[in-house]
């Protein structure tokens, strides 16, 4: 394993600054970025591949200096914190000092409509709590421990810069498979949160761990069953994702040269 792993690192190691994880669909941001270099998961071995469709399991290098996951295994897949996390500590032992989580989001409420960004100010995660993480709370009232309030304000400048809006929401986590009830989105609201996802949050944990500054931008698919009083199929989830990954790619590029000082 060590010495597979060893020999991809001149392919990638110091060559990127911003890391960056996709969603669901939003993978389709490889076959229009012209990457300079790309692999799959595979050739790292401890980075297990996903398995859910909408997530191929590569990684590709973008000129702008930025290293992307294509894909993510989430915690449902393999029933472990660790391997969920595994891309954050790659990207950081390639030398990325920023991460940009993206992911598909369902919108808990009428105002915020598919076909949106959201960048999370916060994360509710219900059935696991921070001090069982082993992640301290925050100690300054009102600011989420997980996401960078730094890198979240580039972010959002950048995004304006490039051309595209952003909604500020808050995210409600579940570890999936399953997509929320009608009942349980009720709940997700009235708690304060304003879009559903199975993801980020082992990641977010692991990159708070490690010290790398991280937030969290959500590519709204579709209205929950509260609002839509429609089931959500993962294929529509995925069609859509794909839809993003143009504007995507924009807000990338311009994070890039935001945090080159361009």
């Amino acid at each position: 394993m060590e010495d597979k792993r060893a020999a991809m690192m001149p392919r990638f190691g110091g060559k990127a600054d911003l890391a960056v994880i996709l969603g669901s669909g939003l993978s389709a941001m490889e076959g229009i970025s012209a990457p300079v270099d790309s692999c799959l998961y595979g050739d790292f071995e401890d980075l297990p591949a996903p398995t859910v469709t909408g997530h191929p399991g590569r990684i590709f290098l973008l000129r702008e200096r930025v290293l992307v996951f294509a894909g993510r295994a989430h915690l449902y897949e393999e029933g472990k914190w660790g391997a969920a996390a595994g891309p954050v500590r790659l990207a950081a032992d390639l030398g990325c000092r920023s991460l940009l989580l993206t992911q598909a989001a369902g919108s808990l409420r009428a105002g915020l409509r598919p076909g949106s960004w959201m960048l999370a100010g916060d994360i509710v995660s219900l059935p696991f709590s921070r001090s069982r993480l082993g992640f301290p709370g925050s100690r300054t009232a009102g600011k989420s421990p997980l996401i960078s309030e730094q890198f979240r304000t580039l972010v959002s400048r950048a995004s304006l810069r490039a051309g595209v809006g952003l909604e500020n929401g808050t995210l409600f986590w579940t570890p999936g498979p399953n997509y929320e009830t009608a009942a349980e989105a009720i709940v997700a609201q009235r708690l304060g949160a304003d879009a559903a996802t199975m993801s980020p949050l082992p990641e977010l944990v692991e990159a708070a761990k490690i010290g790398m500054e991280a937030a969290c931008l959500s590519w709204i698919t579709n209205h929950t069953a509260n609002v839509s009083r429609e089931e959500t199929g993962h294929e529509k989830v995925v069609r859509m994702g794909k839809v993003g990954a143009g504007t995507l790619l924009r807000i990338v590029q311009a994070v890039s040269r935001e945090m080159r000082g361009g």
